[in-house]
């Protein structure tokens, strides 16, 4: 046996030459060191990797210096005065003036008749402007500073952002360099033979996923464009030219919008391009060595050695496998996390200064991974960039697009690596290589840390401190309000959604060793949790069912059937009576106008037939069928219901398994009640209205390019919706409705043969379907929660009067969090926090954990039949109190009828407004801007948070037709029975 071996060669991997080979029952031993021969690369890895390299390190080193962002701060005055005559600017006194008989002869004898009028000194050829006179003449400033990477490394070292300064320097200056200098060494020891494969295999195995940190400053730049892009609204400069009685003249010079943003030299392009090339090069001259290693040794792929040990492996795949069959769950709670942290809050913003106050509302402000997306490819300064629009699809497809398919191609290729090379393993570990979200969370913490630093630092070496604590200056041009002692202050925090992307990447290693069949530390912790709680659950089913082991007769007669049944009866009837009657809320309208009283006054009180009425008056007939059918009636007949048909089967009028099928269908509609909840949301967000202070500027004069106007007062409406407590009493009686039908239903699921054996009816196509539709409805739910259900648009005066605010973008998120601490006069009610409690567990919690019980319900119904059981009954549970089709169809009433009816509330207090609405007397006190036909008109609009919830709808039904249903104990045991015959 050994003399054929001596005289032929034997091509085997290098690590199994210190060991013994099971080859034809003989076990060969190597004596002598045997080293690789040279290996034949491809002219590709010989001359053309080379070649891109080099001139990808020249590229780099080249762009590193030249400039390639430039921040631009910017204060742009929008002039009213045109004539360059009418300016006179006195630089020895450092004075201003305008003439105002250069501008109009009308206007200057305008002046001079009102100053006399008033005995108060002011000449029409010289009205003066203080220190803001040079605005007019110069009505540009801008300060820009122009970076290249070196220099940005630089400045943050200088401003003390070390943290960031340090990220830069290595991960995007020295590391894009080393990686490609690495690579062409191993290219050279692999074509010398001086690295044998499995060698090379480890090394590239490092460096593929490496690779991508090259992208660092990529994601840097475009988190940066958007934490830094600021934009003013539009404000007056109102510059005062006298008094007279305590009340100010002022003369409307224009308006200042300031400009904070971020701009994409050339060089920028070059630098992304070269950091693009290096991390493409890696990952092609990884696919090439491993074409080359595969066609040059078969054991690569399917060759003998492939099959080495399994047979021994064979003894250890059913352990194995009890992991590898959790990678499905883990990797649909990855994909969960992922997308609920890429549409959750990812960095919250927030200015102080003078210029975090000149922005007003946009100051303080939340970014999340989408929203990102969005202001790239939306915001005015960033989306005219070309490279803005493709640092978008980067982000789009590197942080969400690539991790999702990675996950997927890890589910497929799970427990298949022990069957030698698969594709499909190959494929996963180059998504995983292009996977970035480690490091888009890395460069969104440090600018975190130190973004702000670096902005107070540059806005403090630049701004005039002088003028911005001068009281008078500012108190001249109308500019009080934005006196502080800092010019710009910004400070970062990360939210919720970054934690939560953190999540995703730690489960996303925990997919990765379960799907190569090692022991995940989540999976036995939750599943060491499951095991308790099925335990829990078995013992207190065994108590009850020993409690329960009674003829029908005697269970249904008990005293909880005969007696406490009709006493909650009873006392649902009471919760519901007083829900209907009592008043549920009103709204409190407060009006400040200077020119006139006007007291307080208490805005619809409301009951729910209160509502019926007032919405047929409005013609909102939608509204007022939909309260009537399922807010009125429906209770009711429901809960009778419930109590005829346990008196039916007591009596023995109908059996205990067509109640229990007619109880099964009252629940599924049980949850359309709960239509009120949404309607007391939406009401309460949609009532609640705080306008801003609108100043009342009388017109004394006026010329054809500007008004003389004194100010007198300010404007100022809101309203406060106070939700009273017959809204509680509405919301308890429809809970214990539902509630005391699933109760009815149990005592009588108890008397109905047992059911206690957890053989699920199985099919593999319909579990496969029924699976697939439930991921997708987790994912689309997840994903809807943060996209806008509904725009609705308070348009008319008091939209007007709203300015920013009066449009609401509803999500489900944005509803609760409106009622839960956006608006301070709701966050103060007890019953309003109860009712967003609600709300949350109704919309969010429920349909979730819905789907998460039958998705693992699904994915155990072969391994673990009793836990599978039991989380199948938790989520039917579930499915009643899951309201997502509830509130799309509120979201259609709101559509149709929602304008109607908020006008008809509101009529009686646009009636107390309608001395000074007309578009004369707005002019008058100056505003017109505010004016309209209407005193307040509602626009509602769909959204695609609307749609996608439409899609959770449609996939989970077809989850629920498809899941496999429990079986009863008899036919299981009778087929148990009938394959033993068989057999």
């Amino acid at each position: 046996a050994r003399q054929p071996l001596r005289k032929h060669s034997l091509t085997v991997p290098s690590t199994s030459l210190r060991k013994s080979l099971p080859f034809c029952g003989i076990s060969i031993k190597c004596k002598h060191k045997i080293m690789p021969a040279k290996q034949n690369t491809t002219r590709a890895l010989n001359v053309c990797l080379p070649i891109a390299a080099v001139v990808t390190i020249i590229v780099h080193m080249t762009t590193v210096t030249t400039e390639t962002i430039a921040v631009m701060g910017a204060m742009k005055f929008n002039a009213t005065i045109m004539p360059e005559d009418a300016v006179n600017a006195d630089e020895s006194n450092h004075t201003t003036t305008i003439d105002a008989n250069a501008i109009d002869p009308k206007l200057g004898k305008l002046v001079d008749h009102y100053a006399k009028a008033h005995n108060f000194s002011m000449n029409s050829s010289a009205i003066g402007l203080g220190g803001w006179g040079p605005l007019v003449a110069n009505p540009y400033f801008a300060s820009n500073v122009t970076l290249s990477v070196v220099g940005a490394v630089e400045h943050a070292s200088r401003d003390g952002a070390w943290l960031l300064g340090m990220g830069v320097a290595l991960l995007g200056i020295l590391w894009p360099v080393l990686q490609l200098v690495a690579l062409l060494m191993v290219v050279m020891l692999v074509r010398l033979g001086w690295v044998h494969v499995d060698a090379r295999r480890s090394i590239m195995g490092i460096l593929v996923p490496l690779s991508k940190w090259s992208l660092f400053v990529v994601f840097f730049v475009a988190s940066a464009a958007v934490m830094v892009d600021a934009t003013s609204p539009e404000s007056d400069v109102d510059v005062l030219v006298n008094k007279y009685e305590g009340k100010d003249l002022r003369v409307t010079m224009g308006t200042y919008v300031l400009h904070l943003n971020l701009k994409c030299l050339p060089g920028l392009a070059l630098f992304c391009l070269a950091l693009v090339s290096s991390t493409a090069l890696v990952h092609w001259a990884d696919h090439e060595l491993a074409g080359h290693t595969s066609a040059g040794s078969p054991t690569e792929h399917t060759g003998l050695l492939a099959q080495e040990g399994v047979d021994s492996q064979h003894s250890a795949s059913n352990s194995e496998a009890a992991f590898t069959d959790n990678t499905l769950l883990l990797a649909v709670a990855t994909m969960s996390l992922l997308v609920t942290g890429a549409s959750r809050t990812l960095v919250s913003i927030e200015r102080h200064g003078a210029f975090g106050k000149a922005l007003q509302a946009s100051a303080d402000h939340d970014v999340s991974v989408f929203g990102l997306m969005k202001a790239l490819l939306s915001q005015p300064h960033l989306r005219l960039q070309p490279m803005m629009i493709m640092m978008a699809g980067v982000l789009l497809m590197l942080i969400f697009v690539v991790p999702l398919l990675e996950l997927v191609v890890i589910v497929q290729s799970a427990g298949r690596r022990m069957q030698g090379y698969n594709r499909q393993c190959a494929l996963a570990f180059r998504l995983y290589g292009l996977d970035c979200l480690e490091v888009f969370l890395v460069s969104t913490a440090l600018l975190s840390a130190d973004l702000g630093d670096i902005i107070y630092e540059e806005a403090e070496r630049r701004c005039d401190h002088k003028l911005l604590s001068d009281e008078e200056r500012l108190t001249k041009a109308g500019l009080l309000h934005l006196k502080d002692d800092d010019c710009f202050v910004q400070t970062l925090h990360l939210g919720i959604g970054w934690w939560l992307l953190f999540a995703a990447v730690i489960f996303r290693g925990a997919v990765w060793q379960s799907s190569a069949g090692q022991r995940p530390l989540i999976v036995e912790a939750a599943l060491t949790l499951g095991r308790k709680a099925a335990a829990c659950w078995s013992r207190v089913a065994s108590w009850s069912s020993s409690q329960g082991k009674q003829p029908v007769t005697p269970r249904l007669d008990s005293w909880r059937m005969k007696w406490l049944l009709p006493a909650l009866v009873a006392v649902n009837m009471v919760l519901l009576v007083a829900g209907h009657v009592c008043l549920y809320l009103h709204v409190v309208s407060h009006i400040e106008f200077s020119l006139r009283y006007i007291p307080d006054h208490t805005l619809a009180p409301l009951n729910f037939l209160g509502t019926i009425s007032r919405s047929f008056k409005a013609q909102a007939y939608l509204m007022a069928v939909t309260v009537a059918m399922w807010v009125v009636v429906w209770p009711y007949v429901k809960l009778l219901a419930t109590l005829a048909i346990a008196s039916w089967v007591r009596n023995e009028i109908i059996t205990p398994d067509k109640a229990v099928q007619v109880l099964e269908g009252m629940n599924g509609a049980a949850k359309l009640s709960f239509v009120e909840v949404f309607f007391f949301c939406i009401a309460a967000v949609t009532s609640s209205m705080d306008t801003p202070k609108h100043h009342i500027r009388m017109r004394v004069a006026s010329t054809e390019h500007f008004d003389v106007r004194v100010q007198t007062g300010t404007f100022t409406f809101s309203s406060d919706i106070e939700l009273l407590p017959g809204a509680m009493v509405m919301i308890a009686a429809i809970v214990l409705v539902t509630i005391l039908t699933h109760w009815v239903e149990y005592e009588l699921e108890a008397v109905l043969p047992s059911k206690a054996s957890p053989v699920v009816a199985h099919s593999e196509k319909r579990n496969l379907r029924a699976l697939v539709a439930s991921v997708g409805a987790l994912l689309f739910l997840l994903l809807g929660l943060e996209q806008k259900m509904m725009t609705i648009d308070r348009q008319g005066f008091l939209g007007n009067a709203l300015g920013p605010s009066s449009k609401f973008d509803m999500s489900v998120r944005s509803l609760i969090s409106s009622l839960r601490k956006d608006d301070p006069s709701l966050a103060a009610q007890p019953t309003v926090q109860v009712l967003a409690l609600v709300t949350a567990f109704l919309a969010l919690v429920a349909p979730t954990l819905e789907m998460m019980f039958l998705i693992a319900s699904l994915h155990w119904a072969k391994a673990e039949p009793c836990l599978s059981s039991q989380m199948r009954r938790a989520a039917e549970w579930l499915y009643s109190f899951d309201c997502v089709e509830v509130l799309l169809g509120c979201c259609l009433v709101i559509l149709f009828d929602f304008s109607n009816f908020m006008a008809y509330m509101v009529k009686d207090e646009c009636t107390r407004m309608q001395g000074f609405l007309t578009e004369e007397k707005l002019d008058k006190i100056g505003l017109l801007h505010l004016y309209d036909e209407d005193c307040l008109r509602v626009k509602s609009s769909l959204g695609l948070g609307f749609w996608f919830f439409c899609i959770v709808v449609v996939l989970r039904s077809i989850a629920w037709r498809q899941a496999p249903r429990h079986e009863p104990a008899s036919s299981s045991s009778e087929r148990a029975s009938g394959a033993i015959a068989i057999a």
